[in-house]
């Protein structure tokens, strides 16, 4: 008997993906085919490697798949997304499943929009298998946790123990095409532990993963990783790790099987109190083990704003943590927030100041940028800023004298029927809505996050085309100049940026 088809759909990114020489695998819908793959054909559709996307969709289409499923982050994926589904409803009545982060965060508005027919909330390996089964056999998904439609609401999951779950099937796709370049090494993407138990106020590991963490213990890692190393000519390894150093002993024997295999890794999620607790033959340890990167969310500089949003130390315990760090082997990427609500502008631009000094500690150290606060329903600071007390003063009557006028009770875009292109897919790092009317905030705080992308060489560490590496170099003493002199009027050099990115 002929197996029913399942269409995966990846929608394009954004900056994550423009300025590396290919796109970062489609992990999340790879993960969601964990359990499916083993009683369905599934076929995934990538919208940033597949440039005939539509005529392979409409091929797939045609053979009447059991369903379609899509992932899609809030921001311009989703724009994308929404591109993608729309393709599928003027062709086709099959039926539409929703996952990821958005529709997590989202999900009322998610299943009011009349572009999904059924939601898979937080992690969807176990979910969407079970619901594909009631699909097929012509029941509804009553009962099944973290499934919606427009008639059932069921309530979430408890989170997976991530050690039962077997590795998430690369094989589904081209893994020539993901293999992207950092460093001059083919780095193949890979987790070995999900979410984080801190519960920072402004984190979508809170909603998520329920502020949980699980993982897969170090045998289990090399026992993957070696099934990996059999199938693909890879050179070093990216852990997608919100935060790996949650147990220190665990980590320690996943860094030495590391070691053992001679396999160079980065690491996404590091915690400063990790950094602060690691002596420095521990962090030599790191070094000589093959490690090449690790990112670091401080988030800010700010004492007061630290506190607020749940973060470990002053900031003058956080600075001597990181010059620990100069100087060494690995690259060092340090995460910033800007445009908190109530953050005054002297806060950002301490942050500002110091992660700028930062980069004179070494030349391993790394900005990814300044990211505009964007506000995540279900978390603390987003509930705080996405539902005002109507009887309170409006948010410039309650701010401090000197506050940006985007303290907590600013309603940001429009959260109505519709995932919309214009609200909900401008809501990135990129863009501040949280300042309303005023734009002068916006603009300021938008400047930022624009300058900061081109504040030092990460253009080179992903193997950048020569001409985006040389535009960058010229860029760069421009970008810096403007940032330390607080000059962030007539970018006219964005639109500009923006037309670069279309042809890169």
């Amino acid at each position: 008997m002929r197996r029913r088809t399942v269409v995966l759909l990846q929608p394009r990114i954004g900056d994550m993906d423009d300025f590396r020489d290919r796109p970062m695998p489609p992990m999340g819908l790879l993960a969601a085919a964990t359990y499916a793959r083993d009683s369905y054909e599934v076929v995934l559709i990538d919208q940033r490697v597949d440039q005939g996307w539509r005529s392979k969709l409409d091929d797939a289409l045609a053979a009447r798949p059991l369903a379609v499923g899509i992932t899609a982050m809030t921001g311009p994926t989703l724009r994308h997304a929404v591109e993608m589904v729309r393709h599928v409803r003027g062709r086709s009545e099959t039926p539409v499943f929703w996952g990821g982060t958005h529709v997590t965060l989202r999900p009322e508005q998610s299943i009011e929009s009349g572009l999904a027919d059924y939601l898979v909330m937080g992690e969807g390996e176990v979910a969407f298998k079970a619901a594909l089964d009631r699909l097929a056999s012509g029941k509804d998904v009553e009962g099944i946790p973290g499934v919606w439609s427009p008639s059932v609401r069921n309530p979430r999951a408890e989170p997976l123990d991530f050690s039962s779950v077997p590795l998430a099937p690369y094989d589904l796709v081209d893994f020539s095409r993901y293999l992207y370049s950092h460093r001059g090494m083919r780095t193949l993407d890979y987790l070995s532990s999900r979410g984080c138990p801190h519960r920072c106020t402004y984190c979508y590991n809170n909603v998520f993963y329920q502020s949980r963490w699980s993982a897969k213990d170090a045998p289990q890692v090399e026992q993957e990783l070696l099934s990996l190393r059999a199938r693909y000519d890879f050179d070093a390894l990216y852990f997608l790790d919100d935060n790996f150093f949650i147990d220190v002993r665990r980590a320690d024997r996943v860094v030495e099987v590391m070691r053992r295999l001679a396999i160079p890794f980065e690491i996404q999620g590091v915690d400063i109190q990790t950094i602060a607790r690691m002596s420095d033959q521990q962090l030599s340890h790191l070094e000589a083990s093959g490690l090449t990167k690790i990112t670091i969310g401080v988030e800010s500089a700010s004492d007061r704003i630290r506190r607020k949003i749940g973060k470990w130390g002053k900031s003058d315990a956080v600075l001597p943590a990181l010059k620990r760090l100069a100087g060494r082997r690995f690259l060092v990427l340090t995460s910033f927030i800007i445009g908190f609500p109530g953050e005054t502008p002297e806060e950002m631009d301490r942050t500002i100041a110091f992660a700028l000094d930062l980069q004179k500690l070494g030349d391993n150290f790394r900005l990814p940028q300044f990211y505009a606060y964007t506000p995540i329903p279900g978390t603390t600071l987003g509930d705080e800023a996405l539902s005002p007390n109507p009887d309170s003063p409006s948010p410039v009557e309650r701010s401090e004298p000197g506050e940006v006028a985007a303290p907590s009770g600013r309603r940001g875009p429009s959260c109505g029927d519709t995932p919309s292109t214009t609200d909900l897919a401008a809501v990135d790092w990129d863009h501040y809505w949280l300042a309303g009317a005023d734009v002068a905030a916006r603009t300021r705080l938008e400047a930022i996050a624009f300058l900061s992308k081109f504040i030092d060489r990460k253009h080179q560490d992903y193997g950048a085309k020569w001409f985006v590496s040389l535009l960058y170099e010229m860029y760069r003493p421009v970008a810096l100049a403007r940032l330390r002199l607080k000059r962030y009027g007539l970018l006219v050099e964005k639109p500009a940026y923006e037309v670069l990115k279309r042809f890169v």
